[in-house]
């Protein structure tokens, strides 16, 4: 009887080792699954932030292009997520958005700017993106005062960045 039980535990595990049909729950991960695993907010990089599978990524090559020019919004999937975080003033912000200026780079940083043709001095945005954590903020400055909104979190304005910003809120 030992014997036949001893037998059967036995044919159990190795029938239950070469079942390679096995079927992954929702919401659990593979080692091999690197989809899975950079969608998995308890992932994250070294630093802490967020480990993250982005077309932003591909725009730090872009530099120096013009938003337009490369199709930036629709191309790397802006416009939804600039809509969900801008509320009422996306619909001012898509029509008024066509001076451009070309995309800068500081570090995982990229950002550009825009304005309202015929109206610069008065309505103004600046785009400024984190290609690293995928995160996304936005300002709007009319008649010099800026609203800001943001996608995740604040992204740090490093000096050249707010430089930048500021010549472009001030029209210098």
């Amino acid at each position: 009887m030992k014997l036949f039980l001893s037998l059967v535990i036995l044919c159990m595990f190795v029938f239950s080792c070469k079942n390679t049909d096995a079927k992954v729950a929702e919401g659990e991960t593979t080692v091999g699954d690197s989809t899975a695993l950079s969608s998995d907010p308890n992932v994250v990089n070294i630093d802490g932030s967020q480990l993250v599978d982005s077309k932003l990524k591909e725009v730090v090559s872009l530099e120096g292009k013009l938003p337009s020019e490369i199709d930036l919004l629709n191309t790397y999937e802006l416009l939804p997520r600039l809509e969900k975080m801008m509320g009422a003033e996306f619909k001012n912000f898509s029509k008024d958005w066509e001076m451009q200026t070309p995309l800068k780079k500081d570090g995982d940083v990229m950002y550009t700017g825009g304005c309202k043709p015929g109206n610069c001095k008065s309505i103004k945005y600046f785009l400024i993106f984190d290609t690293k954590t995928d995160n996304v903020n936005f300002y709007y400055v009319k008649d010099g005062a800026a609203t800001a909104f943001g996608e995740k979190s604040v992204i740090t304005l490093t000096p050249k960045i707010t430089d930048d910003f500021d010549n472009l809120r001030t029209g210098k």
